[in-house]
């Protein structure tokens, strides 16, 4: 796992920790291959029952085959469509998603379908990232085009990489009471900075499919010749500052009274 990883379990589980409670019945949708439903599943102890959906095949086969081998028999994954959720006749206590609502291209209407499926007094608990320090402070041409990269990928998805700060909104919108809300800024100096040296990796073959990954770019060079952490650390450490905010996480908890 890395750092990057690691500290975005560290927020869902504060997130998630303000959320959910023993014997809850929760849902996780766009669950992947399950790593939110399994730290949900650590917190209590393994005292829950979790569906988690994706549309991805290949991510729900990897999460089950996970519980098979670890004998976890409490946790469900499923092959389906968010708009499918009506069929499964079940309502839930809780429901969480972790960046998700940003590539729904109509978030509100996916919350107001969640709502009926939500029990009375029930939780939703986001968590969404947004692209809200849109130009470094300094001079790091590199480390600049590597986030515009990223960021250029998720729009290109159709991601909306403004979605943390409209959470407020559109759960008021939608009729949730919100419990608690708040953000947290992504820092990087020149020790964490191979967490975005990672995720350019991990995302490559999205940019390459889009078209955004040139011939001539200096990301794809350090890319081929495995130097591209080592490059953006060297940036970082010949900086005025040495450091960056790279962007912002936002966890919101709301409840449904009624």
């Amino acid at each position: 796992m890395s750092n990057l990883q690691s500290r975005r379990n560290e927020f869902s589980q504060r997130l998630l920790g303000l959320a959910l409670k023993p014997n809850m019945a929760i849902l996780d949708i766009g669950c992947g291959t399950g790593e939110l439903s399994f730290l949900a599943n650590s917190i209590l102890n393994n005292q829950c029952n979790i569906v988690g959906i994706d549309i991805n095949k290949k991510a729900i086969e990897t999460a089950t085959q996970y519980c098979q081998d670890n004998h976890i028999t409490n946790i469900q994954f499923l092959c389906m469509d968010i708009d499918e959720l009506a069929t499964l006749n079940t309502a839930f206590d809780a429901i969480m998603a972790r960046r998700v609502l940003m590539y729904l291209p109509n978030p509100m209407q996916t919350l107001q379908k969640l709502s009926v499926i939500l029990n009375t007094g029930g939780v939703i608990a986001l968590q969404e990232t947004d692209a809200i320090f849109d130009e470094l402070p300094q001079h790091l041409p590199l480390n600049e085009q590597a986030i515009g990269l990223a960021w250029k990928t998720v729009s290109a998805e159709n991601g909306d990489i403004r979605i943390g700060r409209k959470l407020y909104q559109l759960l008021t919108q939608t009729g949730f009471d919100i419990k608690e809300h708040f953000c947290e800024a992504t820092i990087k100096t020149a020790d964490t900075i191979s967490d975005l040296a990672w995720l350019i990796g991990v995302m490559r073959e999205r940019m390459e499919s889009f078209g955004l990954l040139k011939d001539n770019s200096p990301i794809l060079s350090a890319l081929n010749n495995n130097t591209l952490a080592e490059q953006l650390a060297n940036e970082l450490k010949n900086s005025e500052s040495g450091i960056f905010l790279q962007d912002m996480a936002f966890g919101i908890v709301t409840t449904k009274d009624k």
